[in-house]
């Protein structure tokens, strides 16, 4: 699960969920799932640059293509390295820090990636 992901989330808009927060990974899509009603607004409302940087790593769901779907949803990436790039632009985080979700990101899509296999 994602430790580092979830850690990483609740310092940028701090949340109640105890649950923790992973990577989504199905064939042609990678993003961070709803985990909370309203939080994902609240990060857009927090750091608004994250269209600008969604738009630089080539995200394909955004809220001019899909207002009502958006608006609380993490943007979706085609890869897993541009939805970590995106989320450690926005929240201009360490690169030690971007290292390691990266990490469990991949860590993540292996997991998925195994599944759809079988």
């Amino acid at each position: 699960m994602g430790v580092v992901l979830t850690e990483v989330l609740k310092k940028a808009v701090p949340f109640d969920s105890a649950q923790e927060v992973s990577f989504e990974v199905a064939p042609g899509y990678c993003l961070i799932p709803r985990f909370e009603a309203g939080w994902w607004w609240k990060f857009k409302e927090a750091h608004p640059q994250w269209f600008d940087v969604a738009r630089k790593y080539k995200s394909y769901r955004h809220p001019y293509c899909h207002p009502a779907e958006t608006i609380d949803a993490c943007p979706e990436f085609r890869s897993m390295d541009d939805l970590v790039d995106w989320l450690s632009e926005t929240l201009n985080l360490p690169k030690g820090v971007t290292n390691l979700l990266r990490i469990e990101a991949h860590n993540e899509g292996a997991k998925a990636l195994r599944r759809y296999i079988k």
